[in-house]
């Protein structure tokens, strides 16, 4: 991870926009770094609105911002399902329509945009299994995806397809902010409370949140193009997680298991990764960071 000491010697970034930092991963990054910058504009939903492009031209022509952190997007994955195949419904307007028009306000402006997307991009099926690097192509099929994972594939390509300045960040099952119901922690937590069973076969890789917040910070100082992973180490399952984890928060719980083969056979299901997970590697490595164990994550996390 970033040294303190540098951190402190750095000197502020240049005037910066942060869209969706009112949600549960933009407010969390943001509450790590908004000191770092002399002006840092955090715009509410009401304030802006990404899937309007005069909105959006407006704010950006008032306040002139060099760096744009994109974290605004429809996450609910049982929701977005609702809406497959609709390309006007509100999944595909923010996930894609919203990525579209930051694109081409950052071509034409000169703005650096660092717009965070997916795991979810990617099947986890047994043609292709992950964990996946930072090199990796994902297919362009709807097929194995969910829907929510499908329209981060396409805003994706809005952005690899232009000629913006850009940073993709894919992070996965984020977890580090205590007091968020959506917080991936907490979320197994309630689970294991009651006493609801946890994938075993499903591999995965979760995001610790101030290692996002790190990255980031490091992508816009710099302002260094290309695709980053930011998750925990190594591979595990939801039930190894959730085991690990309750020897912290409840020690005699009884954590039940489940198969996601299994909920891939039942009636309207989600499409749902089952060889999933990404590699960090080269991303630390450029950024000359290095990312938590998802077992050193919790221990501090819920310490």
């Amino acid at each position: 991870m970033i040294n303190q000491k540098q951190k402190k010697e750095l000197p502020s970034l240049p005037p910066a926009m942060i869209a969706g930092a009112g949600g549960f991963v933009g407010s969390s990054v943001l509450s790590s770094i908004k000191e770092k910058f002399q002006q840092l504009f955090t715009p509410s939903r009401n304030e802006l609105d990404i899937t309007k492009p005069e909105n959006l031209l407006k704010f950006l022509g008032k306040y002139s911002p060099k760096v744009i952190v994109n974290f605004a997007a429809f996450t609910d994955i049982n929701e977005a399902e609702k809406q497959r195949g609709e390309r006007k419904g509100s999944v595909w307007l923010i996930n894609v329509g919203g990525v579209k028009n930051l694109v081409r306000i950052c071509e034409d402006d000169k703005i650096f945009l660092i717009h965070v997307s997916t795991d979810a991009v990617f099947p986890g099926t047994n043609n292709f299994p992950g964990p996946y690097s930072e090199t990796q192509v994902p297919p362009n099929n709807p097929g194995p995806l969910s829907w929510y994972g499908y329209t981060k594939l396409q805003g994706e390509l809005m952005l690899t397809n232009s000629k913006a300045r850009y940073a993709l960040v894919r992070i996965s099952y984020p977890f580090g902010h205590k007091n968020c119901p959506k917080d991936f922690v907490n979320k197994v937590n309630e689970y294991v409370k009651k006493g609801l069973p946890l994938f075993s076969d499903q591999k995965f890789t979760p995001t610790y949140l101030p290692d996002l917040a790190d990255t980031i910070f490091s992508v816009a100082f710099e302002q260094i193009e290309g695709t980053f992973h930011v998750t925990t180490h190594p591979l595990t399952s939801p039930y190894e997680f959730g085991a690990y984890l309750a020897k912290n928060l409840a020690p005699n719980a009884d954590i039940k298991k489940s198969q996601v083969k299994e909920y891939l056979k039942t009636p309207h299901y989600v499409p749902r990764p089952i060889h999933g997970g990404l590699l960090t590697k080269k991303t630390e490595k450029k950024l000359s960071i290095r990312f938590h164990s998802w077992k050193d994550a919790i221990e501090e996390f819920t310490h």
